[in-house]
């Protein structure tokens, strides 16, 4: 888990989303509750380490460094 609570509301009921289409089986809400919740979660992340390095503007896909010789 992400050591911050960030978006919580928001992360509980895309919780839910994803444990009602399980329990439906049904496959179509459920990918979308799982793509819903990783955008979702990769924004919060993206936010968290924006932050972390001073507010530098941050997207988690394609994989950025800082440094692109390494």
């Amino acid at each position: 888990g992400k050591p911050q609570n960030l978006d919580t509301a928001t992360a509980q009921t895309q919780h839910d989303r994803i444990i009602d289409a399980l329990e439906a089986r049904d496959a179509v809400a459920l990918a979308a509750a799982l793509s819903d919740h990783f955008q979702h979660s990769g924004t919060v992340a993206a936010a968290w380490l924006s932050a972390r390095d001073g507010g530098a503007p941050l997207t988690l896909w394609p994989v950025q460094r800082k440094d692109a010789t390494k």
